[in-house]
């Protein structure tokens, strides 16, 4: 083995050390203590008052942190209401239990811990952008838009229940920044270079400096319509249109019983309905909810890209200084912490046989 590939086994596995790292001071985050009951009355159910101070302790211990800065306030002044209601979404949203997986087609089931809401967060701000349209300036946005993140997930079922309108999202499928990648600027976290597109991806649509128009492509002669073909190269009918209307009726629309596997994934989509619209039935303070989601994604898409940069560091530090202010500082358990090693340990294990990198786990 050569000094460059040495090099590069050495970055693969310091770069698999560095994850299982975060990955365990991450979980170690409120890891084992549930704020269940801070946030909830004596029935189980919400208590939106609690709530309402759990959301103002956490945010005001991190304020008393810097305000003691030079520029503190300055800082503090664009941050303090995009972190509150970022808190109070997704602590909100931590004791509908079920309803992330129903929503999303996730499989997975929320809890209540800061581990928990630190781990949706980062993949939040991760895949934060910045996005440059025409006539709209610069906008912080996520890749894959708000409905599908934690926190967010239940706007559309409130507002639009039956499902019956596309606009009733916080972002509409054709208004995510995923579509339109070229608009994307290097000012977020994630950026242009990060999604690795072909260049022409990307690239502005060439056209004819004479009359600005597009030019037209020639087609070869096998994809001309049939109406440009000379007579006797027309195909014969050869009844493949009967055909389609056999299968897919008068309209061109397959019929949708007729397809392998529909009446099942139709009844899993009518239980999956009914099981969200039991929770949501009792889901209390909706229209506060509403009103927090699109105050938050008003704020934060005209934020500065240093906000959106930032938002993540500033949860952690807020979730830190309340930690330890309740005598839950995370790292001084060391049970707790091989606790949490054993269930973040097994995933890069395999990914580093997998990868045949040099490194013995079990030593470690």
């Amino acid at each position: 083995m050569d000094i460059k590939e040495e090099m590069e086994s050495f970055q693969k596995n310091y770069w698999c050390l560095r994850e299982v790292t975060e990955r365990v001071i991450e979980s170690m985050k409120g890891y084992g203590w549930s704020f269940r009951r801070e946030i909830t009355g004596r029935g189980g159910g919400i208590d939106r008052a609690k709530l309402g101070a759990l959301v103002r302790e956490i945010v005001s211990g991190w304020e008393e942190d810097l305000s003691g800065v030079m520029g503190g306030e300055e800082y503090i002044s664009p941050r303090r209401e995009i972190l509150g209601l970022y808190l109070y979404l997704t602590l909100r949203c931590s004791v509908c239990t079920g309803a992330y997986g129903l929503a999303c087609g996730y499989e997975e089931q929320e809890r209540t811990d800061f581990s928990y809401i630190l781990e949706k967060a980062r993949g939040f701000c991760r895949g934060l952008c910045v996005v440059d349209r025409p006539g709209e300036g610069n906008r912080v946005e996520p890749l894959r838009g708000y409905d599908g993140q934690f926190g967010f997930h239940l706007y559309h079922t409130l507002t639009d229940p039956e499902d019956q309108r596309s606009d009733s999202m916080l972002t509409p499928w054709w208004r995510a920044a995923e579509r339109t990648p070229g608009e994307i600027t290097e000012g977020g976290n994630l950026r242009l270079v990060d999604l690795r597109l072909a260049p022409a991806a990307a690239a502005p649509e060439v056209r004819d400096e004479a009359d600005g128009e597009l030019p037209e492509e020639e087609l070869p002669e096998e994809d001309l319509p049939e109406e440009d073909l000379p007579e006797e190269e027309l195909p014969e009918d050869d009844g493949w249109e009967e055909d389609i209307d056999r299968e897919y009726g008068e309209f061109g629309f397959p019929d949708e019983w007729s397809l392998p596997g529909a009446a099942e994934r139709m009844a899993e989509e009518f239980e999956r309905s009914s099981k969200l619209a039991e929770i949501i039935s009792r889901f209390d303070g909706r229209d506060e909810y509403i009103a927090a989601c699109e105050r938050f994604t008003a704020l934060l898409t005209g934020a500065s890209p240093e906000v959106a940069r930032g938002l993540y560091g500033d949860l952690e530090r807020a979730v830190d200084i309340f930690l330890i202010r309740r005598g839950l500082s995370p790292l001084t358990d060391t049970d707790k912490v091989l606790d949490v090693y054993s269930r973040v340990f097994e995933d890069p294990l395999r990914q580093a046989k997998r990868c045949a990198r040099a490194i013995q786990w079990r030593s470690i």
